[in-house]
């Protein structure tokens, strides 16, 4: 799913002629570096969407190339036959009439002060609030924040300012030339990919004529039937006003307006003929019409059809499993990697076979020592875009005769390898229960709250009709069944909150998220002022003065009330919030020595394995992972330890990153053992990649201190960057960092990722022979790139 913004450009791609149809062979396109791919034999460009008939356009017609200027002027808000503007564009002003803040507000300040009035506008109250919108602006985004020329010269004539006395000439020339112009802003519209499992790809591009000929028209039903459902789900306007407290209303409407293009082939690699992949774009105008006959923008501002991106695409899957499995006989299974269904009998060899961008993606994470697993998202991405710029003309010739010669080279026999996986005549298999779709859908580990705590009714949706081995009937059948999924446990419907004017905005969780909440809190309660790991007054004052002797330090009052707090107040559950640079990890070791001067046996755990390395380094305190710990606990006999038996006091560190279940197997532990857990973190930094979120509750219930001065930075334009990305406002953090010449960027997202993988693997060059040599190597370049890319890199949320 992506977003079709102000530019036509993005528009005009997806009318390419010379991506169509009439193209015999590939070429490298001309609009913005994309790669025409589109094949003799793919369909043309269709119309879809009910709300065409609304503009005298047919849904399900073909768009023929003199109706390119229709398709555009759909995109541009206007009327396809008359030109008329049915919606208006966002507009802006232009930024060249645009003229910084900073100096105007500086030359009001100076005037109310000559003038001896507290208002940087006086008697004028309309100009006087616009002063206040204008100064409250620069304090917040600094030389970012601009004003319009003539917002500008108003302010100055109420002002008694000169205008020319603030701005140099050219400047001000440049500004009052652009003061009328305005650019066009917002989204023209969204762009809805459709594909399948390389399967089904397989045996369309391969299979014998008649059976690609079925797969051909059931792809084409079933896009066509999830295109159907996509507008039932968000095909809306809003009426009323959207903010301040209030919600606007769904205004039903006559459908949504756009077209397909259909792709029969991936994008090639290298002199190959391109692999089979059958796939769809759909293009959906941001515009549809009211059943008042006003024109208004789709879905929430879109918001509500990349909500759906994901179900759209498991409806489609689902609908095409069914229909082959009964028109076809095919049989389905899932792959043990990536959890698609897969046509039994086209095994991953030969699926692998025609991934050569998959293949090509890998080859080129593995020449930075990367593989596909490890890489991070960003990191695939860039090696996905870097790969893709194919310059060459590549050879006619017939594609499925192509594609077995591969085959064949491989020792594979496509034709009767494909013909045995159809026409088993075993109809339909049998559906699991909802009860079994429920608990498939909430397993621990793999289901719907693995990451996160709670999910919508569109992401149910999605999973249901993925659950499906016998797909679904239509949409109607998916809704009931979701209906009856979440009719059973371990589903539990929440409050409504958040975006509730989208559709199947509905919020749940699973019973295990808040059973261990319950623990997680529950424990704590009852663990309160028990007298775990406690130190009298005078034992206190003791170690804490030894420590800042040893270590020639002075506590801050916040730390020394930390310290004091975990060594005297007894909870068998504590928590400490710290933000960034506030020395938490000394007042730890400290604490450690205050323990174990007493004979206490103090331990440690951390998410990840540096972090606990980094605890035991620096805090003294000896560490090891939450999964090695969760292990001792869970599995005591395999895993030669016994839970937390013998361990006084536990350190739980970055404990705003554990996972809400994990924490509760650990409070559970130590409630078993009498051990004290401290859990320290910070829950505007780095959050659980589980389902997390307690740790801010668990600190609350303890009422827990807060260490909230930042003493490792000095450096005034970090300690303002992070003070702003605390408070939330991540721009202005950015623009912060970017003033000081903290940030590099290149041309754009992709270039700017490109250029961070290609330092990383710079300096992990000759470091990759010896592993123990490689594993310090590869903490050096994180430090290295961290330093060059991200400044104070640790300290971000």
């Amino acid at each position: 799913m992506s977003t079709l913004g102000p530019d036509q450009a993005q528009v005009d791609y997806r009318l390419q002629e010379g991506a169509g149809c009439q193209s015999h062979h590939l070429v490298r396109g001309q609009k913005g570096g994309q790669i025409s791919y589109r094949l003799a034999g793919d369909r043309p460009l269709m119309w879809i969407g009910d709300g065409l008939r609304e503009v005298g356009l047919t849904p399900g017609t073909t768009l023929t190339a003199d109706q390119h200027e229709a398709a555009r002027a759909l995109m541009d808000g206007r009327h396809p036959h008359t030109g008329q503007v049915l919606m208006k564009a966002k507009q802006a002003v232009d930024p060249r009439a645009m003229l910084p803040g900073g100096p105007l507000v500086d030359a009001l300040e100076k005037v109310a002060a000559e003038r001896g009035v507290a208002a940087l506008v006086a008697g004028n109250k309309e100009m006087a609030k616009r002063a206040v919108r204008l100064a409250r602006g620069v304090r917040r985004k600094g030389e970012a924040y601009v004003i319009p020329y003539d917002d500008a010269r108003r302010l100055a004539k109420a002002a008694g300012v000169d205008l020319a006395a603030v701005y140099d000439s050219e400047q001000l020339a440049e500004a009052r030339r652009w003061r009328e112009a305005r650019v066009r802003v917002g989204n023209r519209g969204y762009d809805l990919t459709l594909d399948l499992a390389k399967s089904v790809s397989v045996l369309h591009g391969l299979g014998d004529p008649v059976a690609s000929a079925v797969v051909d028209e059931v792809f084409t039903a079933s896009v066509i039937e999830t295109v159907g459902a996509v507008q039932e789900w968000v095909a809306y306007g809003q009426r009323g006003h959207q903010g301040d407290g209030r919600l606007a209303d769904r205004a039903p409407t006559g459908g949504l307006l756009g077209w397909m293009m259909w792709h029969q082939t991936a994008r090639p690699v290298g002199d190959a003929m391109p692999d089979p992949h059958l796939h769809a774009h759909v293009s959906i105008a941001n515009m549809v019409r009211g059943v008042d006959g006003k024109w208004s923008a789709i879905a929430a501002g879109g918001k509500d059809l990349h909500h759906h991106a994901h179900a759209a695409d498991a409806f489609l899957k689902a609908r095409l499993r069914r229909r082959l499995t009964v028109d076809l006989g095919v049989r389905w299974e899932r792959d043990a990697h990536t959890g698609a269904w897969e046509i039994v009998g086209i095994d991953e060899e030969m699926r692998t076979r025609f991934f050569k961008r998959d293949g090509q993606i890998k080859e080129l994470l593995a020449e930075h020592g990367l593989t596909y697993d490890e890489a991070h998202p960003h990191a695939r991405k860039v090696a996905s875009a870097t790969s893709r710029q194919a310059k060459h003309r590549l050879p006619d010739g017939d594609r499925r005769a192509d594609w077995h010669a591969q085959c064949a080279a491989d020792g594979i026999d496509a034709t009767s390898t494909l013909a045995r996986c159809i026409h088993h005549g075993e109809g339909l298999p049998p559906r699991p229960s909802a009860q079994q779709i429920a608990e498939w859908i909430w397993r621990p580990g793999g289901g719907l709250t693995a990451h996160t705590k709670a999910v919508s009714h569109a992401d149910v949706l999605a999973a249901v009709a993925d659950a499906c081995p016998d797909g679904v009937a239509d949409l109607a059948d998916l809704q009931v069944l979701t209906d009856a999924v979440l009719a059973h446990e371990p589903a539990v419907h929440l409050a409504d909150a958040g975006a509730r004017h989208l559709v199947n905005s509905a919020r749940y969780t699973s019973t295990d998220i808040l059973e261990a909440e319950q623990q997680v809190l529950g424990i704590t309660r009852q663990r309160y002022a028990e007298g775990a790991a406690l130190l009298d007054t005078a034992a206190i004052a003791l170690s804490r003065e030894a420590f800042e002797v040893a270590h020639n330090l002075t506590f801050s009052p916040s730390q020394r009330a930390a310290l004091d707090r975990l060594l005297g107040d007894g909870h068998g559950v504590d928590a400490l919030i710290g933000v960034p640079g506030a020395g938490k990890t000394m007042l730890m070791a400290a604490a450690r020595a205050g323990w174990e001067g007493r004979g206490l046996v103090v331990a440690g755990a951390a998410t990840a394995a540096v972090a606990a390395a980094n605890l035991t380094a620096e805090s003294g305190i000896g560490a090891y992972t939450l999964a090695t710990w969760m292990q001792r606990i869970t599995d005591p006999e395999g895993s030669g330890g016994r839970g937390l038996d013998g361990v006084d006091v536990l350190v739980v560190d970055e404990a705003a990153m554990v996972d809400d279940r994990d924490l509760a197997v650990v409070l559970g532990e130590a409630h078993r053992t009498g051990t004290k857990v401290v859990a320290i973190g910070d829950p505007l930094q780095l959050r659980a990649i589980g389902a997390g979120g307690t740790f801010a509750a668990l600190h609350r219930q303890v009422d827990g201190l807060v260490l909230g001065e930042n003493r490792r930075q000095r450096d005034p334009i970090e300690r303002q960057a992070l003070a702003h990305w605390r408070d939330g406002d991540r721009a202005e953090a950015l623009r912060t960092w970017s003033r000081g010449g903290r940030v590099h960027a290149g041309r754009d997202a992709t270039d700017t990722l490109a250029a961070l993988l290609a330092d990383w693997a710079t300096v992990r060059t000759g470091y990759r022979d010896d592993v123990h040599v490689a594993g310090r190597a590869a903490l050096d370049a994180a430090r290295q790139i961290r330093a060059r890319w991200i400044p104070d890199a640790n300290d971000l949320p």
